[in-house]
């Protein structure tokens, strides 16, 4: 059974737990590091509770005091150091006499089944910065989370199928739904017959944890799903906005196998991927990306970037435009990286994609252009090896994405996949670009 609340969003939105005064140490503040929904007596009632006060634990912030206390969403939060809390508002408010560091008593109210449990709880408050991304830097830049499908596998696991494809919040998004913190992803698409859709998760959707575990964005979404297998079940923690109020919702689903055609295209090994796949018009060689100009591959970087290319890449795969558009259509989360340098004139590329121009440079496997790549894919991957990536530049002709290719799995990247057509066959097979 769901246990859904109903938060009101025009008369009190969601907010985070922060002060409301800076308080000494250097003007920090102790933080719960979870996000606020106010309490309805209408909705309490309907979950079984009566004329409860506080406040909702909407989400919990990953590595936050709130998750480390055992605090999970959906939680009501009913006192505070023994005093009883009436709003999202006085919960900030108690909050802000604290510093970080400090301990505070926390009660909360959790439905469990059809009766509702009271846990005592002692959490050691962080500070106010502390689920804040790092700063950027010239040796660490920011990258904006790509739009990635749900689908996950651990080291050895068979691959798991949720059926979503995600992507970012943004502020637009929030807006629309009345929401002002909230942390995670959109389910931008569920596919028809997907897990995802026959739990009910739907197309709008805020994914905001897994397990009643928060999460910051999508590539955290993905590495928490990539813990269960086929058949097993896992818990989405999701905001519904619903006219003028959005659902907090725990949703179970139990996840499906990937097909088996669809796994194959993004394993690693040094054979092709899908070279007879037919792409959407029924052909299978897209601006000649399937012929063989005698070039043989090498583990070396390429310094002549703009000329032909082999046909296979030591270490990783290649994938076709059949095998590519067929792969995204199935939900795979494929992380695609436009390596293109086009001297900043902004090419189109493909939907969702990265890009890149430096990533394919010529050099050598400890050079600053491998150690700003390693912290970029470090940042898109959240620091997983597993995570299929697709490199691509403009056409069979172009080495940039095969040095950029090459550059991966030196870092360790064990699912590499050397999109060779590029542009010009993607476009080619008359497939949408942005």
């Amino acid at each position: 059974m769901r246990w859904v609340f109903r938060l009101m969003a025009a008369s009190a939105m969601v907010i985070a737990c922060q002060s409301l005064a800076q308080a000494e140490a250097a003007g920090q503040h102790g933080s719960l590091g979870v996000m606020l929904a106010p309490v309805t007596p209408e909705e309490m009632n309907k979950a079984g509770l009566e004329q409860v006060q506080g406040g909702i634990a909407a989400q919990i912030l990953p590595g936050g005091a709130a998750e480390r206390a055992g605090i999970r969403a959906g939680d009501v939060i009913v006192s505070i150091d023994g005093q009883a809390v009436s709003s999202p508002q006085d919960i900030v408010q108690r909050l802000s006499a604290h510093l970080p560091g400090s301990q505070v008593a926390v009660t909360v109210l959790r439905r469990n089944g059809q009766s509702v449990d009271m846990h005592n709880l002692s959490a050691t408050l962080g500070i106010a910065t502390e689920m804040a991304p790092p700063p950027a830097s010239p040796d660490r830049p920011v990258a904006k989370p790509p739009a990635a499908p749900s689908i996950a596998a651990g080291p050895g696991k068979p691959r798991s199928y949720l059926g979503v494809e995600f992507a970012p919040i943004t502020p637009e998004a929030k807006a629309r739904a009345g929401l002002v913190e909230v942390n995670g992803a959109i389910a931008a698409q569920v596919a028809p017959g997907s897990p995802a859709e026959q739990a009910g998760v739907r197309a709008g959707d805020f994914i905001v944890g897994i397990d009643d575990h928060g999460v910051a964005s999508i590539e955290d979404i993905l590495q928490r799903a990539s813990n269960y297998a086929p058949g097993q079940s896992m818990t989405i923690n999701l905001l519904r906005p619903n006219g003028r109020s959005v659902d907090l919702q725990k949703v179970p689903v139990i996840l499906g196998r990937a097909p088996a055609a669809v796994a194959a295209a993004v394993q690693p090994g040094p054979r092709p991927a899908g070279p007879g796949a037919a792409g959407p018009t029924g052909r299978t060689n897209f601006a000649d990306e399937l012929a063989d100009f005698g070039v043989a591959p090498k583990p070396s970087l390429e310094s002549n970037v703009g000329s032909p290319t082999p046909t296979s890449i030591p270490g990783g795969q290649v994938i076709t435009t059949g095998g590519l558009s067929g792969a995204l259509k199935q939900g795979i989360p494929l992380l695609l990286i436009d390596a293109l340098n086009d001297g900043g004139r902004g090419h189109p590329t493909l939907p969702n994609a990265r890009k890149l121009p430096f990533a394919g440079e010529a050099g050598s496997f400890n050079d600053q252009t491998q150690q700003a790549l390693a912290a970029v894919l470090g940042q898109f991957t959240g620091n997983r090896r597993d995570v299929p990536l697709v490199f691509f530049c403009l056409s069979a002709q172009c080495w940039e994405s095969y040095n950029a290719s090459l550059r991966a799995i030196n870092l360790g990247f064990t699912n590499v996949l050397w999109y060779r057509g590029g542009l010009m066959a993607w476009q080619a097979a008359g497939l949408p670009v942005q």
